[in-house]
Formats: C-alpha cells, sequence, structure tokens
C-alpha cells in the first residue's frame, strides 16, 4: 500500500521550522535574563502564612519570598509542604510582564508516586518549566509528571494564579512599589 503525503503539508514545514527556532532563541533570552538577574536581587521580603494562595496549599501553610531588583519585581517564590511532601512555585517577572514559571514538588519517600524521576537533591519529584510571552504560553518542559491531562490543566492555570498571587502580594506590602 502505498501512502502519498500531500503536497500543501511539505509548505508547512519551513514555518514550523521558524517558528520553534524563534520559540527556542526567546526560550534561551529568558534563561539568561534569569541567570543574569539572579545575583542583582537587592531587596527580599517574606511573608509565612496559612492563607491559601497557591492551589499546592495545604493547611500546613505557605512561605512566599518577594525578590525586588531596584524597587522593581524580580521573583515571587511560593513554597510550602503537604501530604506528599514539599512543593514549591517561582514566578519571574521582566520587565513587569510574566516570563516564566518554574513548579516542583519533592516527595516524601514512604509516600512517593512513581514519577521515574529524580532532582539534584536525589529525591523522587516532579518538575515543569513554562515560558511565557506576551501572557500566552511559549514552551514548556516537564519531568516526573504522568498524568498529562492534569498537567495541561495546570499549565492554562499557573498564569491566573500568579496575578491572584501578585495582588495578594500588594495587599501585604503595601509601601512596598511593585512595577
Amino acid at each position: 500500500m502505498n501512502f502519498r503525503v500531500p503536497a500543501f503539508l511539505f509548505l508547512l514545514l519551513p514555518i514550523a521550522a521558524i517558528s520553534y527556532s524563534q520559540d527556542s532563541t526567546i526560550v534561551s533570552l529568558i534563561d539568561g535574563s534569569i541567570k543574569k538577574n539572579y545575583d542583582r536581587q537587592n531587596k527580599t521580603y517574606w511573608i509565612l502564612t496559612k492563607e491559601k494562595i497557591v492551589k499546592s496549599v495545604s493547611g500546613f501553610g505557605t512561605e512566599v519570598s518577594i525578590g525586588m531588583i531596584n524597587d522593581s519585581l524580580y521573583r515571587i517564590v511560593c513554597t510550602g509542604s503537604d501530604s506528599l511532601g514539599k512543593w514549591g512555585k517561582e514566578f519571574y517577572m521582566m520587565q513587569g510582564k510574566l516570563e516564566f514559571i518554574y513548579f516542583t514538588n519533592e516527595y516524601y519517600i514512604d509516600t512517593k508516586p512513581l514519577t521515574g524521576f529524580t532532582n539534584w537533591k536525589g529525591y523522587p519529584a516532579s518538575e515543569c518549566r513554562a515560558y511565557y510571552r506576551d501572557g500566552k504560553l511559549l514552551h514548556e518542559e516537564h519531568k516526573g509528571i504522568k498524568n498529562e491531562i492534569t498537567y495541561q490543566a495546570m499549565l492554562r492555570s499557573l498564569p491566573a494564579e500568579y496575578q491572584k498571587i501578585y495582588h495578594w502580594v500588594k495587599e501585604k506590602l503595601p509601601g512596598v512599589v511593585l512595577n
């Protein structure tokens, strides 16, 4: 049986290649900016709360750290523990816009799901890196996440979750200007 690929599909290949090339260039720029700015952070605020500001939160509470560079918001990091282990979400901004989110779970040894992935500490874990440009998901990478449907739903919800956390931080730090 011979199968023929319609000729018009070959016309789409250069478009897909250009799009991927542009996306990978932007991802590299975002990664470079995060690394460059990490050591430039010159103000940090911490808030420990039992409020459920993040979907991952249980009754154990959440620690929120807010990183600033010259009075501009650079990153918000939320960490906590739940019945499965320790979790963290990092939200990075550039020029006032959400550009990158890193999300991780480290599992207790006696409750670890079979993720097939261990992090740099040797813990069973799962993690996700999501890159955004102009409010839209540009690229994502993940390890140790088995339920693709749940994962895709989580990816779609992260920008709204960031907005909720951002407004919560503004309310808790009224004298701090968040650009």
